[in-house]
C-alpha cells in the first residue's frame, strides 16, 4: 500500500512542508538532519534528556499549531506520536529527532 501523507494541504504557515510523498522538510529547531528533512521509513536517533533511542520515521503532519512525529522504536517496536510546537524558535527542546547523516557531520 503505497504511503500517503497524514496533511496533504497543510497551511501557507505551516513548519512543515512535503517535497515528495516520503520526504517532509519541517523547519523547527528540535529536528536536526540536513537541510531539516526527513524521509519517511528512514531510521533516525530519538533524543530526550540522556536518553537515545533508534527509530524509524511513520509520519509527520501539522495540526493545531502543533508538529507531530509518528516513530516506531527499533528495538522495543512500540510506537509514540511526539509533538512540538510550531511556534517555538529556542535552543533548548525536551526531545529531538537527528538523522545519522547530521550526527556524522559533527564529528567531521
Amino acid at each position: 500500500m503505497p504511503y500517503t501523507p497524514h496533511c496533504d494541504k497543510p497551511s501557507q504557515t505551516s513548519k512543515v512542508q512535503y517535497i515528495s510523498p516520503l520526504t517532509v522538510v519541517v523547519d523547527l529547531p528540535f529536528i536536526l538532519s540536513n537541510e531539516r528533512k526527513l524521509t519517511v521509513g528512514s531510521p533516525y536517533l530519538y533524543l530526550e534528556g540522556s536518553h537515545i533511542t533508534a527509530v524509524k520515521l511513520l509520519d509527520v503532519w501539522d495540526a493545531d499549531k502543533y508538529v507531530h512525529v509518528k516513530i516506531q522504536d527499533l528495538t522495543t517496536g512500540t510506537i509514540t506520536i511526539l509533538k512540538g510546537s510550531s511556534d517555538y524558535s529556542g535552543d533548548n527542546c525536551l526531545w529531538s529527532l537527528a538523522s545519522l547523516d547530521y550526527v556524522q557531520s559533527l564529528t567531521n
